[in-house]
């Protein structure tokens, strides 16, 4: 093992404490990121991923340990934005714990503010993409599917925003004898886009009328041998990248037999759970609500597209119904999978299965109803948010 001959390595140990939250070993990741602490006192994305896995009492130390730092680094102009930029989240986090909602999201406008100053784009210019999408997935024959029966691997997907419960619904799922995860992987991009690229010499999603319906399942061919190396026994398999909602209509062309699930999530509740929380990717909707808020309408406009595209091809969910009726809501899913109710689905908290995501921790609780009105605490401060994104 690397730390025992490099006992002083503050990188080595956060690298292990986020192993271990990502088995779900809470305890074991807290004691090291106390270890990447002692050894770097200055290592602000320590003190943040602390927030996230220590209880309210230990967060009041916390909370005094990360304002000695932050007005440390706030006297030295040169010190790298990144981590004040961690310190506002980590703020915000532990006195959100602390119920002191008005200063924890003063923190967040100011580790937002900080981190859109990074972002290379904004919302408005992805609008001619999405467009795009639309104009020429309208253009294509839609071959409906009418026997999902095959012996291929059948991928799921769950698609929606981010922080709607991908992880959660994932979780349930894949507790289920016949289901694994691959987790978010970015195959449909790097295999599909790419191949369709050069077969059209186009940028995707021009050039679609160009491939023949053969063409478009040999495509989907490349992407299930891939997907299949992550459980090579498994008849089905999910790939959670929210984000491949934008890609319906390819899958619906190189995979007819793929299950594709909505999760959908009050965007509300989504937009503030975006907002308070630290995303590696300096993207516009990640650390602005106005952006988020343009970003919500472009998703809103595309899965009307889709579902006229295809009015079958969705199985839509919410987060609320799975929330509030879990066996209900998962025994009619695994149904339309083709599959029968298993109670290990409900206990999906007691997997040790890896969990990556921003909700690592939180998929490791048993299910609990407070994350469904928590953005409530903030309702004062979304007024303008709450109308653009309901407009």
């Amino acid at each position: 093992m690397l730390l025992k001959r490099f006992p002083n390595w503050p990188k080595g140990y956060f690298n292990y404490a986020g192993f271990f939250k990502a088995q779900g070993k809470l305890p074991q990741s807290k004691t090291a990121l106390l270890k990447v602490i002692e050894l770097d006192p200055e290592h602000a994305g320590a003190y943040l991923a602390l927030t996230e896995v220590s209880t309210a009492s230990e967060s009041k130390r916390l909370i005094l340990a990360m304002i000695r730092l932050l007005e440390k680094l706030n006297s030295r102009p040169e010190t790298q934005s990144l981590r004040r930029i961690q310190l506002h989240y980590g703020l915000g986090h532990a006195l959100a714990d602390q119920s002191n909602y008005a200063e924890a999201f003063e923190h967040w406008q100011h580790a937002n503010r900080l981190q859109l100053r990074n972002c290379q784009f904004r919302v408005v210019q992805m609008k001619p993409v999405f467009d795009e999408i639309a104009r020429v997935f309208s253009l294509l024959q839609y071959d409906p599917v009418t026997d999902r029966g095959t012996d291929k691997l059948t991928p799921i997907f769950i698609v929606g925003l981010p922080r709607s419960g991908s992880t959660l619904l994932e979780q349930m799922l894949s507790s289920h004898e016949e289901i694994e995860t691959a987790g978010e992987v970015h195959y449909l991009a790097d295999i599909l886009v790419r191949k369709l690229s050069e077969l059209t010499g186009e940028n995707y999603p021009r050039g679609l009328q160009k491939i023949s319906r053969e063409q478009f399942l040999q495509l989907g061919d490349a992407y299930l041998e891939k997907l299949q190396g992550h459980h090579p026994q498994s008849k089905y398999i999910i790939d959670k990248l929210p984000a491949n909602f934008q890609s319906i209509g390819l899958i619906r062309k190189a995979l007819p037999h793929a299950i594709i699930v909505h999760l959908n999530r009050n965007p509300m509740a989504v937009g503030i759970s975006v907002y308070r929380n630290y995303f590696l990717a300096n993207e516009p909707y990640f650390c602005e609500l106005d952006e988020f808020a343009e970003y919500h309408q472009l998703y809103k406009e595309l899965m009307s597209f889709w579902r006229g595209f295809d009015p079958a091809s969705l199985y839509e969910l919410t987060y609320e119904s799975l929330i509030d009726s879990p066996k209900e809501q998962l025994s009619a899913l695994l149904e339309y999978c083709g599959l029968t109710w298993q109670d290990q689905c409900l206990e999906f908290h007691k997997a040790n299965n890896r969990v990556t995501t921003l909700s690592a921790g939180q998929v490791r609780q048993p299910l609990y109803r407070g994350s469904l009105d928590d953005w409530r605490h903030y309702s004062p401060f979304l007024q303008d948010f709450e109308a653009k994104i309901n407009r």
